[in-house]
Parts: C-alpha cells; structure tokens; sequence
C-alpha cells in the first residue's frame, strides 16, 4: 500500500520538527506548512489523508482554516488538532467542525503517533469503501443504460413487426376481397351468356304459311275446280 501524506501545520519550528521525527519512522509523507493559507496551499497540493493542525498561528489560525476547509465526514482526510490552548468553547467549536481529535500540548509523541496511526487507518478504509461504492454505483447505472437500450430497441422491433404483421394481414385481406369479387363478376357473366342462348321458356313456334306449294290443307277445294271424279 502506498505510504499517506502527513500535513503539520504550526508556526512553533520545534513542534513540527518533533512531530516529523516521531512519524518519519512510520514511513508516512511529511509536508509542512507555518499558518491557515500555507496549510490551505499544501492541501491541495499532496492530498494528504492526515492534518495535524496548531489553533494560534498568524496569518490564519486553525479556527479560520477549519472554516475555509468546511470539514465534513466524508471529506478524504482527517484533521487532529494540537494545541495549548484548548478551553472548552474551543474543544467544542473543533468538533463541531468534524474535526476527528483534539490533544492538548505538551502531547506524549507516542500518543501522537498512535491517534495518526489509528486516524490514517480509518480514513483509507473508508476512502477505499466510498470508491468501492462509486465504482459499483457506476457499473448499475452502466447496466441500467444498457438495459434501457435493449429495451428500446426490443421495443420498437416489436413494434415493427407488428406493424408488418398489420401490413402483411391488410394486403391478405384486400386479395382475398378482390377475388371473391373477381368471381363474382365471373359468375353474373356466366349467368348472362347462358341467357342469350337459351329461349324464353313460353315462346310458341310461328305457323307455317298456308300458301306455300304443296302444303294446301286436306279436304280442301279451290273454287272453279270441277267435282271430284266418280
């Protein structure tokens, strides 16, 4: 694992050097800053997981560092407060503000030692929680893009098909209408073509002309001819 970032903030030399030396041989990162704004700069700088942070100092105090910070609980690093002027309203204003420790000068250095060991742990496990639930929460909302899309685009295939399903049964309907009417037709024509071949059924035949040679009726005499031979 890769060894955290330490920032001491103080204005005392003495302190910080003190301090440095009792941390170096946890192989941490030391960064040092004399005042708020230094301190400020560092920070942004080195990102460290842990502050340890003097309440006098000039330029900008640890009450006006705490207040430009705008600590938080799941800020990426832990803020220990060192000083010697720790009154309660002072104690209480450094909590308030989510800082994690608060030890009072003169300090045991393997107090200090301890509480950075124990403020370091506790940061990095809940930094690599608070990735691990980004990490996470980024793969399900890839997976819920990617769910969308497919079902989108099952949506408008099942709406494709059933639009040429729709189509499709619309053109079945119309030649099927198109042939019963084709028949249809076919059969009034039939029916109209066997009435002009056939004759009415009440038709008389016409009378032969009684004028026509040999066809005079029996028993019948033209007038001037003589009387029949005895």
């Amino acid at each position: 694992m890769t060894a955290a970032n330490v920032l001491i903030i103080d204005d005392n030399a003495a302190v910080r050097q003190a301090v440095a030396e009792n941390l170096k041989r946890e192989g941490y990162n030391l960064y040092f800053a004399e005042n708020g704004v230094e301190g400020i700069q560092r920070l942004r700088e080195e990102s460290p997981t842990v502050v340890l942070l003097d309440l006098r100092m000039p330029v900008m105090d640890g009450f006006e560092f705490l207040e430009a910070i705008q600590l938080r609980p799941q800020t990426s690093f832990s803020v220990i407060v060192l000083t010697g002027h720790g009154d309660a309203e002072a104690i209480k204003v450094c909590y308030e503000s989510c800082v994690t420790t608060f030890i009072k000068k003169p300090f045991n250095l393997f107090e200090i030692r301890g509480v950075v060991k124990n403020a370091i742990a506790v940061k990095q496990l809940t930094n690599h929680l608070d990735e691990l639930v980004k990490s996470r929460t980024e793969e399900l909302e890839q997976r819920v893009r990617e769910v969308t899309a497919l079902n989108q685009l099952f949506q408008e295939q099942l709406t494709g098909k059933t639009m040429a399903e729709l189509e499709r049964q619309a053109l079945v309907d119309g030649l099927e209408r198109l042939m019963n009417e084709t028949a249809e037709l076919l059969r009034l024509a039939q029916n109209d073509q066997l009435a002009q071949n056939d004759p009415p059924r009440d038709a008389q035949p016409e009378p032969l002309d009684e004028g026509l040679p040999g066809r005079s009726g029996v028993g019948q005499q033209n007038p001037g001819d003589g009387p029949p031979p005895n």
